[in-house]
């Protein structure tokens, strides 16, 4: 684990600190430390785990599997949207898709994390602003 992975991890799990305060403390983006906890944090972890506020409820969670399962069964006029539907419930059931099985076992480095997320903000901000003025373009 890096320093500065450190310094996010026990500012969170001694400091109490919460990850908007870390991101704003040392000035990274709140997804690169929630990155970093998730990776490096079994506390932040299990938090995260109980944490269902982005999380199907049960009935469209199932509603889900049945449109999936649906495809998978009675596809036939698409033989590699069958495969596809039948390849994720196998692996949906084996908990291979389960982003928290892999997270833990990453190295990340939050300063390339953090360099990384301010430039894909930085290149949507530029898009946006070109997309703006294309279209002010147009509409003269």
């Amino acid at each position: 684990m890096t320093s500065a992975n450190r310094e996010i991890v026990v500012a969170f799990e001694e400091n109490g600190l919460t990850p908007e305060q870390i991101a704003g403390e040392f000035d990274y983006e709140l997804a690169a430390v929630k990155g970093i906890l998730f990776s490096c944090s079994s506390l932040y972890r299990g938090e995260a785990k109980n944490d269902k506020t982005y999380e199907f409820t049960d009935s469209e969670y199932q509603d889900c599997k049945d449109v999936i399962l649906s495809y998978a069964r009675h596809g036939e006029e698409n033989p590699a949207l069958q495969v596809k539907c039948a390849l994720f419930i196998v692996q949906d059931k084996k908990g291979y898709l389960d982003p928290r099985r892999a997270l833990p076992q990453l190295n990340i480095n939050v300063l390339d994390f953090n360099s990384q997320m301010k430039k894909a903000i930085e290149a949507e901000k530029r898009t946006r602003a070109k997309a703006i003025e294309i279209t002010s373009e147009v509409a003269t």
